[in-house]
């Protein structure tokens, strides 16, 4: 685990005499360091850390411990009474806060700002998704909570909260999995995961055999009981080998461990299933833990049993085990056939828990059976109908609908329903809304958080942890479905992508980026009044369908490269290989011209051989531009113009001009797609953005926005490593750390205008980072006795940071100490001999940090 970034307050409050609140604006996972002045010996300082506030102002530290305990947390200091302050901050434990609550400063002494940083920690994975953005503030929002939710609970292991308990439960990681992958590479992790689970299985010559517990790396609980004994959390064995599969392509880790795998799936048959006319049902106890109404534990542990054991059948293929395969296979589908036979009103298409009447037919009832594929064809509509209803009609608090009933188990395959039946309708409507339970309920100001949580809650009604990942679902309908890149359900690896983007409600634009196995893949789209711009970049060695949003008609061109494949729905549908592609449509068509000519004929306006002429001169445009030809296509619009031009006086006049300024727009659009600028719908960026600062470890830049074309414009900042973006670098300032040494740094800015399309921007780079500059300041003795030993006192400084590392006690030239600097501190004892010495002591630099040196001088009498 790593500092990943540091935060520095952005408000200081004194709620009470002696107690003073620093609120970092962000929720995040870390330890607070301590900047104290030069204060009396022996002060003792306490610092409180908190998720939220209590109404009087001082931190309320009720989220950070189940059943009241954990409510008197903090790190305690005892001055030294340093000369020029000294800096300490906690190495063995990690609290998750927004507020730290200092207390314990001298009487009288008014601390700013710089009293108290804040230092994210996690695990030291990849990112592998660029800024997500949406011209959408709350859906930005959104996404910022659950990336810090990501990142607060990635330690040595998963983690389900940051202050609470700290437990690593399968279900917390591989239930919001597709948002994980969406933006972090998980191989190397995924893999110890894996050998968590395998050291949480119970090899206990007892009928538990092969259950794997509920918390892994596993204690407490055990094995028994409602909280240990669940198969959505013990399956993690089977589903995490599944993933490292498919979207990494590796099957050395589920033959590796293929028997332990076996072994979860037999305790399962032999303990779980059910015998006689309950026959392959199985009972979660927990079913979907913290949904405001749960779910039927046979539904949701029968659909789990379903899953695990028709991934086992597909690994058995992929390991070379036929006969498994077609042992689990047939069990896979007699669990179907029993699942849809105990559950399942045919006649009134939902899933409820006795399959004859509405009651306990939740939302995630519907959602594990259409997800998993386990409706019957003839079915789907109706289940997926009913669904939709229970959102709007579903209203706890009786303010209005549509709510999530759903919760950690069932919310993921809702949110994957909804995309990918194209509803991303229902999932808009959900996501405005404020009311309880919803994820702007999670938004709104409250006494204990005047600016709404900034990380996702453990439960819909903002109790318990106030940093959990089991509600982040939601993210994988922002980078699969509003942003629209995917991997396809065939994909090994990432070799085959779908690009689908749901430009949904009043969204104007959405961009992301993620690092596959075989580069990087990219969407961007922009949306006017006008028209629909896409633009998509394919790594190498992959492919990759292309479905851009046109109402039912062909986009306006095929870009080089790609094939026009089909229309399918609201969407032109095209296929690609590598490379980058930009496709638009537009309000008006080819078809739209076609239609409105035939109409024309059949009132008898326009007579049949100059109909067909025009039809001609359309359709070649058609099929020009259809093919990448957009110089021929313009030709062709051309004259269809002119031959509109040419129409007799026979021809009524408000013929001749509609069918002139359809052929005007569509060559407008034409134009467009030829390299001819649009009327400046966006910001123009008139001046580019500047960066201020020295880019050096430790340092802060400031990115100035630079000068635009309009006024009262909004700006969003996204530093960058090297043209990469960097995760959670979104603001006007950055200041570089060791990774960015001997990289080049920009700032893009985004300037928005309502709902108009946004400008973007990008600086000049400024580096390569260069490690921070360092002072080294020793104190020695001026004199001292012949055979006593003496201390020599380092200090190392740096702007803005604490260097780390080592330093060489030098003693006329000879190496006689080498210590480690803490918290850039370190104190050697030397005994000389008699004479004159000098004292060199040099600090010896890190990546991050530059080398520098102090020299004392010591004379040693007798």
């Amino acid at each position: 685990m790593r500092e990943m970034q540091t935060f520095e307050p952005e408000a200081v409050t004194n709620p009470a005499p002696g107690t003073w609140v620093f609120d970092f604006g962000q929720n995040f996972a870390g330890w607070p360091e301590l900047h104290l002045p030069e204060v009396p010996a022996g002060t003792l300082v306490k610092m409180f850390p908190a998720e939220g506030l209590r109404p009087d102002g001082t931190v309320d530290q009720s989220s950070l411990g189940p059943g009241g305990r954990g409510t008197d947390l903090f790190n305690s200091y005892i001055a030294r009474g340093a000369e020029g302050g000294e800096t300490w901050k906690p190495k063995f434990n990690y609290f998750g806060m927004q507020y730290v609550q200092v207390t314990g400063l001298p009487e009288g002494y008014t601390p700013d700002a710089s009293l108290v940083t804040g230092h994210e920690i996690h695990a030291d994975i990849p990112h592998v998704t660029g800024a997500f953005r949406t011209s959408n503030a709350r859906m930005n929002r959104i996404h910022r909570m659950i990336r810090y939710s990501f990142t607060s609970n990635m330690m040595s292991t998963f983690t389900d909260c940051p202050g609470r308990e700290k437990q690593s439960y399968p279900a917390d990681y591989t239930a919001p999995m597709g948002g994980l992958l969406s933006n972090f590479d998980l191989r190397a992790y995924l893999r110890t995961a894996m050998h968590h689970l395998v050291e949480g299985q119970s090899r206990a010559d007892t009928p538990m055999f092969g259950n794997v517990a509920l918390k892994t790396p596993v204690h407490d609980w055990g094995y028994t009981g409602r909280f240990g004994d669940e198969i959505n959390w013990g399956n993690g064995i089977v589903l995490v080998p599944w993933f490292l599969y498919k979207h990494y392509g590796d099957v050395e880790t589920m033959d590796r461990y293929w028997d332990n795998m076996v072994d979860f799936v037999d305790y399962i048959r032999r303990e779980k299933a059910g015998t006689g006319e309950d026959e392959h049902i199985v009972n979660a106890a927990l079913s979907d833990w913290v949904s405001v109404d749960n779910t039927d534990g046979r539904i949701t542990g029968t659909w789990g049993y379903y899953l695990t054991i028709h991934h086992m059948a597909e690994m058995a293929g992929l390991t070379g085990r036929p006969a498994a395969a077609r042992e689990y296979r047939r069990l896979a589908d007699d669990i179907r056939i029993a699942f849809n036979e105990h559950f399942l009103n045919e006649e009134g298409g939902y899933y409820s828990p006795d399959g004859e009447t509405e009651a306990g037919a939740t939302q995630a009832a519907q959602a594990f059976a259409l997800d998993a594929d386990l409706v019957p064809a003839e079915h789907r509509d109706a289940v997926l109908d009913h669904l939709v209803d229970h959102i709007y009609g579903f209203d706890p608090a009786g303010e209005g609908g549509p709510h999530i009933q759903a919760g950690h188990i069932g919310l993921a395959p809702v949110v994957r329903v909804l995309r990918d039946a194209d509803r991303a309708d229902v999932l808009w409507d959900l996501v405005q809304q404020d009311s309880y339970p919803s994820y702007g309920h999670f938004l709104e100001s409250t006494p204990r958080n005047p600016e709404g949580f900034t990380t996702i809650g453990e439960r819909w009604d903002r109790g318990s942890s106030s940093n959990h990942m089991i509600l982040v679902q939601i993210e994988e309908w922002f980078q699969g479905g509003v942003a629209g890149l995917k991997e396809a359900a065939d994909a090994v690896g990432g070799d085959k992508l779908v690009f689908k983007p749901q430009p949904v409600g009043n969204l104007r634009y959405a961009e992301t980026s993620r690092l596959l196995p075989n580069g990087t893949a990219t969407v961007h789209w922009e949306k006017t009044d006008r028209r629909f711009t896409m633009s998509v970049e394919v790594p190498a060695g992959t492919t990759a369908e292309v479905w851009v949003p046109t109402e039912g008609r062909r986009a306006l061109t095929t870009p080089t490269r790609a094939t026009f494949e089909r229309v399918d729905g609201d969407h032109a549908v095209y296929s690609v290989g590598a490379g980058s592609f930009e496709f638009t449509s537009a309000r008006v068509s080819y078809e739209d011209v076609l239609e409105q000519v035939g109409s024309y004929e059949d009132n008898g306006a326009l007579g049949s051989d100059a109909a067909a002429a025009l039809r001609n001169h359309v359709v070649a445009a058609m099929e020009y531009a259809t093919d990448g030809w957009v110089d021929q296509a313009l030709e062709s619009t051309e004259a269809y113009l002119a031959a509109v031009d040419e129409l007799g006086d026979d021809v009524p006049r408000y013929v001749r001009t509609d069918l002139a300024e359809l052929g005007e727009a569509l060559r407008d659009e034409l134009e467009r797609a030829t390299g001819v600028p649009s009327e400046g719908e966006a910001p123009a960026n008139t001046a580019p953005p500047t960066v201020r600062g020295t880019a050096a470890v430790g340092r802060t830049l400031t990115a100035d926005p630079g000068e635009w074309d309009a006024d009262g414009l909004e700006f969003d900042y996204q530093w960058n490593r090297d043209g990469t973006p960097i995760a959670a670098a979104t603001g006007p300032t950055y200041r570089p750390t060791a990774r960015d040494v001997g990289h080049q740094l920009t700032v893009t800015v985004t300037a928005t205008d309502g709902d108009a399309p946004p400008g973007i921007a990008t600086s000049e780079p400024v580096g390569p980072v260069v490690a921070a500059t360092t002072t080294t300041r020793v104190k020695a003795p001026a004199r001292t006795a012949a055979r006593k030993p003496f201390a020599v006192a380092v200090r190392v400084t740096a702007p803005g940071v604490t260097p780390a590392g080592r330093v060489e006690v030098r003693v006329d030239g000879t190496v006689r100490r080498r210590a480690k600097l803490t918290d850039g501190r370190a104190q050697v004892r030397l005994r000389l001999p008699v004479g004159n010495h000098r004292v060199r002591v040099v600090y010896v630099g890190t990546k991050a940090f530059g080398r520098s040196a102090d020299v004392a001088r010591v004379r040693v009498v007798r």
